[in-house]
């Protein structure tokens, strides 16, 4: 299973790590038993050019220490 979700930073967010307008935040998933395929990069391809159709000019992504493979990436 795999999934990729984009939204765009919440500009009434008052806590640390604000992010400036025009910034999306993005997740993505892929299973384990489905990594070094290519899907990773497809679905932020994809991502990435609907995300400049709508008007995002950056896109934040936080990757977790503990995530290996998506540190890799």
């Amino acid at each position: 299973m795999e999934f990729q979700a984009l939204e765009w930073a919440d500009p009434n967010w008052q806590g640390v790590g604000k992010l400036p307008q025009g910034w999306a935040i993005i997740a993505s998933f892929v299973a384990a038993d489905c990594q070094v395929r290519g899907i990773g990069k497809a679905l932020f391809q994809a991502t990435r050019l609907r995300a400049q159709i709508a008007g995002v000019c950056n896109i934040d992504a936080t990757i977790r220490a503990d995530n290996p493979s998506g540190l890799r990436y």
